[in-house]
């Protein structure tokens, strides 16, 4: 309950008489363009995402547990719809700030132009909420953990002549034990090393950047990250 009224404080503070009973500001100001395409984006990212993923689950991965939802729009990140609903979120806010930002159309109160800009915590809460809470930290490691031990248990009759023994890229592609588990596992380890865990980017842009942007701007925290030496069972090495 918490959660549905922090993200629809936007809407909520927009339509509350402190804000509905002043004249309307005119469609068209740049927070509303701009909020627009934010939220439309956001919207047909995550729909599609969510799409791909059920056909993916329902098609592909019940003929092979193994397999790796890397097409479509999950070809460019590893969460593509979590970003979808950050950003439609983030759309959705600026779109009510336009009465707070013109006071000389809306001739809003001090009061409520402060209480539209506060609905800001509306996206920061989600955000706050997928990053950290019920979304990446459910997902990242405890998921990268369940394949890497899948794998090890069950390795490919040809995983100990394929690459040796210290392969790179495993883990969230911060490198450590590639050459470890099964053939499965390296598999696994290539799509992380390649694919954005958040933000949509091509793959060969990925991988080009430097593991330092990818720990910070790119969102791929340490908190995120597998090794298997030190989160999983097996012979993997520390990093």
């Amino acid at each position: 309950m918490l959660w549905v009224w922090t993200v629809s404080l936007p809407i909520t503070i927009l339509n509350s008489p402190s804000v509905a009973n002043y004249p309307k500001v005119s469609f068209g100001k740049p927070c509303d363009i701009i909020g627009i395409i934010l939220f439309a984006y956001g919207f047909l990212l995550e729909a599609i995402a969510d799409v791909q993923k059920y056909r993916f689950r329902s098609v592909v991965q019940k003929g092979d547990r193994s397999a790796i939802c890397d097409k479509g729009v999950w070809a460019w990140s590893r969460h593509p719809n979590y970003f979808g609903e950050i950003t439609l979120q983030l759309g959705l806010y600026l779109f009510v700030l336009s009465p707070a930002i013109y006071p000389s159309q809306s001739h809003l109160p001090s009061s409520s132009r402060a209480a539209l800009y506060a609905t800001i915590l509306g996206p920061i809460f989600l955000t706050l909420l997928l990053l950290f809470v019920s979304g990446l930290p459910l997902q990242e490691r405890p998921g990268a953990k369940k394949r890497y031990e899948c794998s090890v248990s069950s390795p490919s009759p040809n995983s100990e002549h394929a690459e040796g023994g210290g392969g790179e890229g495993a883990g969230n592609g911060n490198g450590g034990g590639g050459g470890n588990g099964g053939k499965e596992w390296r598999r696994y380890s290539e799509y992380l090393h390649t694919t954005s865990i958040l933000i949509p980017m091509p793959k060969s842009l990925w991988s080009a950047l430097p593991v330092g942007v990818k720990r910070t701007v790119g969102c791929e925290w340490p908190m995120y990250v597998f090794v298997p030496g030190r989160d999983g069972e097996g012979d993997g090495e520390q990093v």
